[in-house]
């Protein structure tokens, strides 16, 4: 509202957020936050709180990590050192394949998680109830939501970069998550979060079928603050880790 109307922003304005649903928020973050009373925002992918699945880096990084020593292969890839012996390597393997299939519309997500699983020799995992992976059930999305202090709103259904998908998977993907948003947790919120949220990771298309959905206001990944003069569907945030 302060950006639509340029209304200067009060000293120290922040939103915190989180992304895709981990039920981490919900049991150790919400607490916290209540206790200082502070609002959050919270963005959910829906697949994964419909079904506690994972996206792909989780999965990479899971079977990296239970992999002890190896070499892996990818054709699109081919110039890189992709053996690993200890902890260290996989890091280094971990952040390359992260940086490269983010920046790549033409690697298949699925087919690289297969390979990866099937050249580290691992079954792949869909889903996991550890306390780094867990996501959020409904019930907790709901309870959430529900409280003075935060919102659920979404982030696609299935937290793939929106840009790089085809016109009419992306108005699905868009669409699945609004309306599962809005029959299980009854949230029509209009605000979205770009998953991934690079600069190329989102698009004029991708901009406008949100907007046709009444989403006002959708902030990326891009690191930065935002004066008033921001465009709501490019706003910036810093990451804390």
């Amino acid at each position: 509202s302060h950006i639509i109307d340029k209304n200067p922003f009060p000293s120290y304005s922040y939103v915190i957020s989180f992304d895709d649903g981990f039920e981490n928020n919900f049991s150790l973050a919400a607490p916290i936050l209540t206790e200082m009373n502070i609002p959050a925002i919270f963005y959910v992918t829906t697949n994964f709180i419909d079904s506690n699945a994972m996206s792909w880096t989780d999965k990479m990084e899971i079977c990296i990590d239970k992999t002890s020593s190896g070499e892996l292969n990818f054709e699109w890839d081919k110039n890189y050192d992709y053996s690993f012996q200890n902890d260290k390597d996989k890091i280094r393997i971990f952040k390359r394949l992260r940086n490269v299939i983010k920046n790549d519309s033409s690697i298949n997500i699925h087919s690289f998680i297969s390979s990866l699983h099937y050249q580290c020799n691992i079954k792949e995992i869909a889903s996991s109830d550890d306390d780094l992976h867990k996501k959020m059930n409904w019930n907790q999305v709901i309870e959430l939501n529900g409280s003075d202090l935060f919102e659920v709103a979404g982030h696609s259904h299935n937290h793939e970069v929106l840009s790089f998908m085809s016109y009419s998977d992306m108005v699905n993907d868009i669409n699945i998550s609004l309306k599962l948003l809005k029959e299980k947790a009854a949230i029509k919120s209009n605000n979205y979060c770009y998953p991934e949220g690079l600069e190329h990771c989102f698009n004029q298309p991708v901009i406008d079928v949100l907007k046709s959905n009444g989403i006002i206001c959708c902030p990326s990944a891009i690191d930065g603050t935002n004066p008033l003069d921001s465009d709501l569907f490019s706003l910036k945030r810093i990451f804390v880790t």
